[in-house]
Order: structure tokens, then C-alpha cells, then sequence
């Protein structure tokens, strides 16, 4: 290809003059960051399981066994990820139970149904197996702060 002394102009914009922005004053208050509904419940999670643990007398429910520490855990007998709101954090749903049997033995449930068989009788079982999918009426939000406030003044 051949050269060519053709060049482009450069086209020159011109910028208008800024408008000088209108200072507002800052003197409102702001409203404190409303905290997620996960991060209310890691916060209730805490208490409730202390609760929990003092109920039981850091007693495993499955197993018997005396636990401290990290070794003491909140077993649900209805699972976290298959319950409602309601059912995570029901008293009845949620017991003391040793890392083994929580973790290892994913519950001991044959165990577990037999606590709560002895415990609480045969319609509290009932009511946990039939009614813990059922949808949460309310605003998840408020429950929670409501529950918060609960356990933690326990």
C-alpha cells in the first residue's frame, strides 16, 4: 500500500463550564444499617444454643454423655436446612447433643425420636415430623429481633 500525507484533523470539543454543585447541610441523622436477616440469625443461633445447653445441663440427649467446650453442640432432630423458621429455633426441635452424635452420626436420630418420644409424648413428635415444612407466617425480620431480645435477657 502506498502512503499518503493525508492526516485527520483532530476535532476539538468544547466543555462548558461546571455548574457549582448546592452544598446541602449534613446535619440529619442517619438511620443505624438494618442488619440482614442471616446476620440475625447467627446472632440468635448463639443465644438460643446457650440456652439450650444450660436446659440440658450440657447433657447429651442421645447419648448421655457430659460435653464441654466445642464438643457441645445444638442438634436439631428435624434437620436446619428442611425446617422453617419456626421449627430452626423450637425448643423442642433443638436439644444438647455431643460432636459425635451431631456430626458423626448425623443426629442419631433412632435416638433422638426416642428422647423425644419419652420426653414430650407422642403429639409433640407428631406436630414436629407433620408440621415442621409449613410456611412461616410473619415478617422474619421482627421474629427474629423478638427472639433476640427473649434469649438474651434469659
Amino acid at each position: 500500500m502506498k502512503r499518503t500525507n493525508f492526516k485527520r484533523k483532530k476535532v476539538v470539543v468544547k466543555k462548558l463550564p461546571r455548574e457549582t454543585p448546592v452544598k446541602r447541610p449534613r446535619n440529619r441523622v442517619k438511620a443505624p444499617p438494618r442488619r440482614s436477616v442471616t446476620s440475625l440469625k447467627k446472632t440468635l443461633w448463639g443465644h438460643f444454643t446457650a440456652y439450650v445447653k444450660k436446659r440440658d445441663k450440657y447433657t447429651c440427649v442421645t447419648c448421655g454423655k457430659l460435653t464441654e467446650g466445642r464438643n457441645s453442640h445444638g442438634g436439631h432432630y428435624i434437620a436446619k436446612g428442611a425446617c422453617t423458621l419456626e421449627y430452626y429455633f423450637h425448643e423442642k426441635n433443638v436439644h444438647c447433643q455431643c460432636s459425635s452424635c451431631n456430626l458423626r452420626l448425623e443426629g442419631n436420630r433412632p435416638a433422638y425420636r426416642a428422647f423425644i418420644l419419652r420426653t414430650y409424648g407422642q403429639a409433640t413428635l407428631t406436630d414436629l415430623e407433620t408440621n415442621y415444612n409449613k410456611t412461616f407466617q410473619g415478617d422474619p425480620y421482627m421474629w427474629l429481633i423478638d427472639k433476640i431480645n427473649y434469649y438474651k435477657n434469659l
